[in-house]
C-alpha cells in the first residue's frame, strides 16, 4: 500500500503546473477540467474558444468504452464531425511529461498524425499505449472524477454507442490564460427552403391567456353532443331488471317527491291557493279542484314507483346483499304509508262540503267541525 502511495505521488509530481480551468456541465453532474496551456498551447486554445462560443453546448458523449475512455466534442454526434477554431486541424503536442498514466487525463481525439480538431475524450483509466499519440492538454480534478466514472457504467450499443448519451449541457470557462481570445460569431443552421418537408406543428389557441371573442369560436367546430349511455335496465322491457338506481338515498327520495308534484300540477300547494283566493268561492272551488288533481297524480306517481319495487324486491336473486334487500323493503313501506296517508286526505276534504252544508256552514262552525269528526 505504501508503494502505490509513493508511486502515485511521483506521477503528481512529475507532471507539470496547470494554467486554466474549465467546468462541463454535464447531464450526469459538472466535470472540472484543469489545463496545461503552456505544455499545449494549441489544443488548450482551442478548447477555450470553442466553449466560449458555445460550440459544445447541447452536444452528446457519442463514443463510451467501460474502463477506457468517454468521447465528445462533435456537435453532429457520428464520431465524424467537428471543426477546430483555426479553421483546419492543428498539429500535435506531445509533451514528455504528460501521459496517460492515471484516469481523468483529457486529451484530443484525432483520425491520424496531425489531424486534431474538436473532438476529445477523458480517460476511465491508465492507458500507457496512448502515449506519444494523442495530444494531453488537460485532467479531471476533484470530486468530479466520479462524475466521469457515472457515465463508465451506462448501456452501449454497436459501435461503442451509448443508448442514452449522456449531454453537455453548457462550458463555463473559470480561468482563461488567452486574453486575447475574440469569440466568434457562429453563424446559424440555414432554413430549408421553400417546398421542403418541414415538421408540421399544431397551434393550439390559449384562451386561458389571450381572448380571441367570437372569432375564436366561430373557427373552432362545435363539439358533438355527448350520448347518455343507456343500461340493459332501461333498454329492455324485462320486470326483473329494476330501472331505479341501487342504495338510494333520502335526497334522492325527496327529489322524486317534488319531481313528481312538478310533473303533477306544476304549481303550489292547495293551502297557498286558498289564502289568495279566500274572497271569492269560484276561485276556492278551482283550487280545490287542481289540489285535489294534483294530489291523485301524486298518488299515481307514488304507486308506479311501488310496483316496480316490489316488482325488483319479487325478482332479486337470493344471492343479493341483505343490506340491499332490506333498504328496498323499508322504501316499499314508506310509498305505502305516503299513498295511505295521501288517499285518507283526499277522503276527508271530498267529504268536507257536505259537512259543512248539513251543519250549517260557518255560521254554526262548531257543530259543523264536531259532525265532520264524527264522520271520519
Amino acid at each position: 500500500f505504501a508503494c502505490i502511495i509513493f508511486k502515485m505521488s511521483s506521477i503528481y509530481q512529475n507532471m507539470p503546473p496547470t494554467n486554466g480551468k474549465v467546468v462541463l456541465n454535464t447531464s450526469c453532474g459538472d466535470i472540472e477540467i484543469e489545463l496545461w496551456s503552456k505544455e499545449a498551447p494549441m489544443a488548450c486554445r482551442n478548447f477555450i474558444q470553442l466553449s466560449l462560443e458555445g460550440y459544445y453546448d447541447n452536444t452528446m458523449f457519442h463514443r463510451i468504452i467501460p474502463k477506457f475512455m468517454v468521447q465528445g466534442g462533435d456537435p453532429t454526434g457520428t464520431g465524424q464531425g467537428g471543426e477546430s477554431c483555426f479553421g483546419q486541424p492543428f498539429k500535435d503536442e506531445i509533451h514528455s511529461r504528460l501521459r496517460f498514466m492515471i484516469r481523468g487525463m483529457v486529451a484530443m481525439a484525432n483520425g491520424g498524425r496531425d489531424d486534431n480538431n474538436s473532438q476529445f475524450f477523458m480517460t476511465l483509466a491508465p492507458c500507457d499505449w496512448l502515449n506519444g499519440r494523442h495530444t494531453i492538454f488537460g485532467k479531471v480534478t476533484g470530486k468530479t472524477i466520479y462524475n466521469l466514472d457515472a457515465m463508465s457504467g451506462l448501456e452501449t450499443g454497436p459501435e461503442d454507442r451509448p443508448l442514452y448519451p449522456p449531454r453537455i449541457n453548457s462550458v463555463e470557462v473559470i480561468l482563461n490564460p488567452f486574453t486575447d481570445i475574440v469569440p466568434r460569431r457562429l453563424e446559424a443552421a440555414p432554413a430549408p427552403a421553400d417546398g421542403a418537408n418541414r415538421p408540421t406543428v399544431k397551434v393550439c389557441k390559449n384562451k386561458a391567456l389571450l381572448s380571441f371573442g367570437d372569432e375564436a369560436e366561430a373557427e373552432e367546430p362545435q363539439a358533438e353532443t355527448a350520448k347518455r349511455m343507456v343500461s340493459a335496465h332501461e333498454a329492455l322491457d324485462d320486470p326483473r331488471l329494476s330501472r331505479l338506481p341501487a342504495g338510494r338515498t333520502e335526497e334522492d327520495r325527496r327529489a322524486d317527491d317534488a319531481q313528481a308534484r312538478r310533473d303533477a300540477g306544476g304549481g303550489g300547494s292547495s293551502d297557498s291557493d286558498d289564502s289568495r283566493d279566500s274572497d271569492d268561492s269560484d276561485a276556492v272551488r278551482k283550487s280545490k279542484g287542481s289540489a285535489a288533481r294534483r294530489r291523485a297524480g301524486f298518488v299515481a306517481v307514488k304507486e308506479s314507483k311501488l310496483r316496480l319495487l316490489e316488482q325488483a324486491q319479487a325478482v332479486a336473486p337470493q344471492e343479493e346483499e341483505e343490506r340491499d334487500r332490506a333498504r328496498r323493503a323499508a322504501e316499499i313501506a314508506q310509498l305505502k304509508r305516503e299513498i295511505r296517508s295521501f288517499r285518507k286526505g283526499a277522503r276527508a276534504t271530498a267529504a268536507a262540503p257536505e259537512i259543512e252544508a248539513q251543519g250549517g256552514g260557518d255560521d254554526d262552525g262548531k257543530d259543523g267541525r264536531e259532525a265532520y269528526r264524527a264522520g271520519r
